[in-house]
C-alpha cells in the first residue's frame, strides 16, 4: 500500500488502519550508517510495509490481541492509528495500536498488567516492561550476546541521558545494573539489548532512521539512577580522592 520498507505514522494520513498480523521477526538496520542493529518488526497480510516494533507498540498489540506471546499474534487483527507527538521540539507522528474495530481488548494471558502506561514511567515500570520484552524473546535471543551495533548504540544513547557529564559512564552502569542486572552493556544479551533500545529510542525516529533518544528517556534514567543509589545505600555518586566525581571505566 505504501512505498518504502517500513510504515511511518505519516503514511497513515491521519486515519486508522485495521490489519491482520502475518509474522514477527528481526531485521538488520543501520542507524545513520553506523554498525548494524537488529530490531523487531511486524509484517501484515496483504501489506508491503512492516512496522518497527518498539516497546510501547508491543505492549499495545499484546493488549489488543490478549497475549504477550508473539507466537500467538499471527492471524490476529489489530487497528493501527497515528498519534501526533512532539519530540525535541519537532512534530512527529508515531504509530500506535488498539483492538480491531474498536472492540474491547482481551486481558493479557500472561498475567501482565493491561493498564496502558503513559511515559515517563517509574523505575519499576521501566524494569518490568523490559523484563516482559525479554521474556517474549526466543531462547536463542536470551542467551546470545547483543551485536556490536546494539551495544554501541545502547551505550551511546544511555550516555546521552547525561550530556557532557563526566560521570555519564558510571551512571550508565548503575542504570544497566538496575534494569538488567549487568555491570556493562557489553554483557547484555540480544534480547536485553533490544528491550533497552526499545525503551531509549523514540519509535518515530527509528522509523525515519535517525534513532533519536525518546523525550522521556532522560527523566526516566535520572529516576532509575536515584532508585539505584538508594538501593545501594547512597545518595550520590562516590567522589574520587581529589574530591571530584569519579569517571567510569571504559566498557
Amino acid at each position: 500500500m505504501f512505498p518504502g520498507r517500513y510504515l511511518s505514522g505519516d503514511d497513515l494520513q491521519g486515519q486508522p488502519m485495521t490489519v491482520t498480523i502475518a509474522r514477527i521477526g528481526q531485521e538488520e538496520m543501520r542507524p545513520g550508517g553506523a554498525a548494524p542493529v537488529k530490531k523487531w518488526v511486524v509484517w501484515f497480510q496483504g501489506e508491503q510495509k512492516a512496522v518497527i516494533l518498539g516497546l510501547t507498540l508491543a505492549e499495545q498489540i499484546a493488549e489488543a490481541v490478549g497475549s504477550d506471546d508473539t507466537n500467538d499474534w499471527p492471524g490476529r487483527r489489530v487497528t493501527l492509528y497515528p498519534l501526533p507527538l512532539t519530540v525535541a521540539g519537532e512534530s512527529r507522528v508515531a504509530i500506535r495500536a488498539r483492538a480491531a474495530n474498536g472492540a474491547t481488548a482481551a486481558p493479557v494471558q500472561s498475567g501482565a498488567s493491561t493498564v496502558q502506561l503513559t511515559r515517563p514511567l517509574t523505575p519499576v515500570q521501566v524494569k518490568e516492561a523490559i523484563q516482559r520484552k525479554v521474556a517474549r524473546a526466543t531462547p536463542a535471543q536470551r542467551t546470545t550476546e547483543a551485536s556490536a551495533g546494539q551495544r554501541g548504540l545502547l551505550a551511546g544513547k544511555l550516555e546521552e541521558c547525561w550530556p557532557a557529564d563526566p560521570d555519564a559512564a558510571r551512571k550508565r552502569r548503575s542504570v544497566t545494573v538496575f534494569l538488567i542486572g549487568r555491570q556493562s552493556v557489553s554483557e547484555a544479551t540480544a534480547a536485553e539489548g533490544s528491550a533497552l533500545l526499545d525503551w531509549l529510542l523514540d519509535p518515530a525516529s527509528v522509523a525515519e532512521g535517525t534513532y533519536d533518544l525518546h523525550p522521556a528517556a532522560r527523566q526516566e534514567a535520572e529516576a532509575i539512577l536515584r532508585e539505584a543509589l538508594v538501593a545501594a545505600g547512597q545518595t550520590s555518586l562516590p567522589l574520587g580522592a581529589n574530591g571530584n566525581r569519579m569517571g567510569g571505566a571504559h566498557e
